[in-house]
């Protein structure tokens, strides 16, 4: 009785219809809303942990069924997982590129270690003063850094 009163009519609602509930009836979203906006990073990544702990459980439960996991905050965990991941690969490889670079430039070690510790130091000093100054930094002005050690490198 509940059904024919209600979930017809929650069927046919026009956010649920073709939305959140697939025409065919077969595929549906659910929705969660995360609480607790004030506390850290650490409860939302635990939070997101057990939630693909979970999903992996309902996939391996009903292989036949598509289980997608998103949203803003598994995104924005992923996206730092990810970023991680790149920033230790190609720290790593610009290191090395670097090093490179500067041999190819200088061919000897003590003009090599002069031009990096300059490049320390302006590093340090211009996000010192972002710091100082209470810019606010993203991963997009941190970016900065790469220009300012081409800049002193050239300098040298």
């Amino acid at each position: 009785m509940l059904r024919s009163a209600m979930g017809d009519r929650l069927l046919s609602h026009p956010m649920l219809a073709g939305n959140l509930i697939s025409e065919d009836h077969k595929t549906v979203a659910i929705l969660c809303q995360m609480s607790g906006e004030s506390v850290g990073g650490a409860v939302r990544r635990q939070t997101v942990a057990r939630m693909k702990e979970i999903v992996a459980t309902a996939r391996e439960a009903h292989p036949d069924f598509e289980i997608i996991l998103t949203g803003p905050y598994v995104t924005l965990i992923d996206m730092y997982a990810y970023v991680d991941r790149d920033l230790l690969v190609f720290s790593v490889l610009a290191f090395f590129l670097t090093v490179l670079t500067m041999w190819a430039v200088f061919r000897r070690a003590k003009p090599m270690v002069f031009a990096a510790g300059v490049s320390a130091c302006a590093i340090l000093c211009t996000l010192g003063l972002t710091v100082a100054l209470g810019i606010v930094t993203s991963l997009i002005t941190q970016m900065i850094v790469l220009l300012v050690i081409v800049l002193s490198v050239a300098d040298c």
